[in-house]
This record gives C-alpha cells, structure tokens and sequence, in this order.
C-alpha cells in the first residue's frame, strides 16, 4: 500500500453547466487537469475532489495509451435502474466508437 500527496485548485467554474475545472499537483507526478461536476447540495467540495483525483492514472501513467482523433464520435446507452431515490448505472453499450491503433509514448 501506498499514499500519493496531492493538492488541487479549483482552475474554473461554470455555473451554467454546473461544472468545474480541477488541477492536481503531485510533487512526484506533476500536474493534472480533470473537469467535475459542481457539488450537490448534499456533497461537500472535498468528496468531489476526491471523487475525481488522478490517482489511478497517475500509477498507470506508463502502460500504453491509445491514440484517439479529434472529433471522433460514438453512442453510448446507459440502462439505469432507480434504487431508491439513486440511479444506478447497470450497463453500458457503446456502439459507434471508432478505434485508433494503440501508441507507445
């Protein structure tokens, strides 16, 4: 088991979109940049932070990466079952996804 220090800045808001840009800082990883949603009335900033940290990319920061195009496109359905007042994603089903050749960076 392992920690990994970080910090974060909220970079921007849009209220409109309800949205929010995060930068992570890691001393040993460097920066990252991830767009969340703003809190609910029922979260606090913090468990949206944490919700939307880099952690596992930055572990995974040297396998192999995909190249994907600008612009590509695709169709995703979600089924969605209501647990009590929650939804609940049960299945996706991408279709329409176009897929590049993997590249070593």
């Amino acid at each position: 088991m392992t920690s990994i220090a970080y910090t974060y800045t909220i970079e921007n808001v849009n209220e409109e979109l309800k949205t929010m840009e995060i930068t992570y800082m890691s001393a040993v990883y460097g920066a990252t940049t991830v767009g969340a949603h703003l809190p609910y009335s029922d979260e606090d900033l913090e468990t949206v932070v944490a919700q939307y940290q880099p952690v596992q990319e930055w572990l995974n920061r040297d396998r192999t990466y995909m190249t994907v195009a600008t612009g590509t496109t695709g169709t995703i359905t979600a089924t969605v079952y209501l647990v009590g007042e929650e939804p609940v994603v049960e299945e996706l089903v991408v279709e329409e996804l176009v897929v590049e050749e993997p590249v070593v960076l």
